[in-house]
């Protein structure tokens, strides 16, 4: 059962806080009176990992969610019916409580963003300042709807990169096993049968049967080894300074900067752009913005465009300064200042760069398939022959 915290006041008058455990917010009530408590405020505590579940797992159902609160919001339904409708339709038992909380938060009488807020994790930044920017101009419905839109475009774009990527990974995966396969069962094979006509193996045999005996003998220690490094691995991952030089590292790298700098721009200039058509000032939606590239060299080369734009430089020449986007895109968002047009002109670039990058990808897997394939035979066809040099050796002394 969820946990809930609570306030409220006992039979005496006194004011009284803790957290239990219920199956819902009546179930809570009903428990707490027949302590005679009487509850003022109540709201499920969800830990940070039931969060990231919600965040990682449920995504597509969040984004379903909020495509229907638009639509229900602009059938002029109230915000609260909008949300108590969606909650009914939510399966999922965690995005179900924190929809319930975000209700009595409303019925309340706090903004539907500053609910939202109470669970960063599952409604980041860009969606609460979003709401925000809606509630503040009396424009929620549309501003729900640009959230929508754009959260199902960010998606349609991964899950394009994803299913770019997926051969190819699986390709590898598979080829690594198949060698594997040959080293440790089929040589091993080869290897006795030898020793049983006390064969002489050729250098290049006997070199393929020391590393059998190698992994077969020391897969232990191969596996200890995997199991203590991922730790390690994990710490790597994670430390921002490291993060910073390898996606520094990417912007740079000859064969890929160039759809790196286009998956960046994509980004970018779909987040921004929504930012900004919703309302959102320019400055805290290039603050937004720069931390959803998805890199970290990227985020800290605009901080500095940030400070220039608050200066008051434009905003092509603020970014422009951080030399990590294409020259196209700034020009394009030249055209979007002049004409005063900046975030309708951001999102179309955006629909370019992402068309751009799933061409590229598409060309580049392409490419990389028959060259993983090609390197695979190559691969079994060295192992093959090396295996079967003593049986021709052994054929022909006969």
């Amino acid at each position: 059962m969820p946990k809930y915290q609570y306030s409220g006041k006992s039979i005496d008058g006194v004011v009284v806080a803790g957290v239990t455990s219920a199956s819902d917010p009546l179930d809570l009530e009903a428990r707490l009176v027949e302590q005679g408590i009487l509850v003022i405020e109540c709201h499920p505590t969800l830990s940070k990992y039931s969060q990231h579940m919600v965040k990682w797992l449920k995504r597509a159902e969040i984004t379903k969610a909020t495509r229907q609160l638009s639509l229900l919001l602009k059938s002029e339904v109230t915000v609260l019916e909008a949300l108590e409708l969606v909650a009914e339709q939510l399966s999922d038992k965690t995005l179900s409580l924190i929809f319930t909380d975000i209700i009595s938060r409303v019925e309340a009488g706090k903004a539907v963003a500053d609910a939202l807020s109470v669970y960063p994790l599952v409604f980041d930044e860009l969606y609460v300042s979003m709401v925000h920017a809606g509630e503040s101009s009396g424009r929620l419905a549309d501003s729900v709807d640009q959230i929508a839109s754009y959260r199902e475009k960010k998606e349609a774009t991964a899950g394009k990169l994803k299913s770019a990527m997926a051969y190819p990974v699986l390709v590898v995966l598979v080829a690594v096993l198949v060698v594997l396969a040959l080293v440790v069962y089929i040589v091993p094979v080869f290897s006795s049968m030898y020793d049983n006509f006390g064969a002489q193996l050729p250098t290049l045999t006997q070199k393929i049967v020391t590393v059998s005996d190698f992994i077969r003998n020391s897969y232990v220690y191969w596996l200890l080894a995997a199991f203590l490094l991922i730790p390690l691995v994990i710490v790597l991952v994670s430390s921002d300074r490291l993060k910073q030089h390898w996606h520094r590292l990417l912007m740079h790298l000859p064969l890929v900067k160039k759809l790196v700098s286009k998956i960046v721009a994509a980004r970018f200039c779909r987040t921004i752009g929504s930012l900004l058509t919703s309302g959102v000032d320019i400055i805290q939606a290039l603050q937004i913005a720069s931390r959803t590239t998805g890199n970290s060299y990227v985020h800290a080369q605009l901080m500095t465009s940030v400070t220039q734009l608050a200066e008051g430089k434009p905003f092509t020449q603020a970014i422009a300064s951080a030399g990590v986007f294409p020259r196209a895109m700034l020009r394009l968002t030249v055209s979007g200042e002049k004409t005063g047009r900046l975030g309708e002109m951001l999102e179309r670039t955006a629909d370019y760069y992402e068309k751009e990058t799933e061409t590229q990808l598409t060309t580049l897997t392409s490419l990389i398939e028959p060259v993983i394939i090609v390197i695979l035979g190559v691969v079994i066809a060295f192992i093959l022959v090396a295996m079967y040099l003593p049986l021709f050796d052994l054929v022909g002394a006969l």
